[in-house]
């Protein structure tokens, strides 16, 4: 599991106070909405793949993502870079 720390400015808090009642539960909400839509996205390509490729599928959703991965569905855009020419 990974831990993110962010820093934000006194003048970021004041307007985030401004529209939102914790920021902590903002912040954990949007993280855990941008994982939802792309862990539906990679879960939805692991199936068409399994379907297309007669590929056995995994049980549980942790399973599937990480067979995802294996299977190189679940490439991260960092790889992507380290691969483009400068």
């Amino acid at each position: 599991m990974a831990t993110y720390t962010i820093t934000t400015t006194d003048t970021d808090e004041i307007c985030m106070k401004t529209d939102v009642m914790s920021v902590e539960d903002w912040i954990i909400a949007a993280v855990a909405g941008k994982v939802g839509s792309t862990k539906k996205r990679l879960l939805q390509k692991y199936m068409e793949h399994c379907a297309e490729n007669e590929v056995q599928m995994k049980v549980t959703k942790n399973e599937q993502v990480a067979h995802a991965r294996e299977l190189g569905l679940a490439v991260y855009l960092s790889e992507i870079k380290d691969k483009t020419p400068s």
